[in-house]
């Protein structure tokens, strides 16, 4: 999958092992992880720990992900920056699903983007593009010896035109 839809109007990029351990740890069997997200203190816990990380406020439509490592030299308008934000690698994979998706996991299947990173900790940065009028997100990851200080902003302002 090339694309993926901002169901809900938003994406989380995920560590899928880590989340599934995390769920377990904390005997949360149940598949609405968008409730845990939004109304527990278990969602703050999975995106500081670097396990989950939401992108939310997004207008509803396709979106590109990818590397900022693995951009060529095509004519990508950037629109902003978002910060602080943490990811933990412990598998070497990475998900992103629209956040919708999270209402019941099961229904997740190959509704998801991919991306193989090197395993550790990573600060990342998202950044909001258009490439030819096509809307997307490049992912900067800086891989760090250790954990560092999460300071993403869940009200961030991607500016895509709604």
């Amino acid at each position: 999958m090339n694309k993926v839809f901002s169901e809900l109007n938003g994406f989380v990029i995920y560590n899928p092992s880590e989340l599934d351990i995390y769920l377990k740890n904390n005997n949360l069997k149940n598949n609405d992880i968008l409730l845990y997200l939004t109304e527990t203190i278990h969602g703050d816990i999975l995106v500081q720990k670097g396990i989950m990380i939401p992108i939310i406020n997004i207008p509803s439509d396709y979106y590109n992900f990818q590397l900022i490592s693995q951009v060529d030299g095509r004519n990508i308008v950037r629109l902003a920056k978002s910060k602080g934000w943490l990811l933990l690698s412990t598998s070497g994979i990475i998900n992103i699903v629209g956040i919708g998706f999270l209402k019941d996991i099961s229904l997740i299947n190959n509704n998801y983007k991919q991306i193989k990173v090197p395993q550790g900790f990573y600060n990342l940065t998202i950044i909001s593009y258009y490439d030819n009028k096509e809307p997307g997100f490049l992912l900067d990851l800086e891989l760090t010896n250790e954990k560092q200080k999460f300071r993403g902003s869940y009200e961030f302002d991607y500016e895509f035109d709604y």
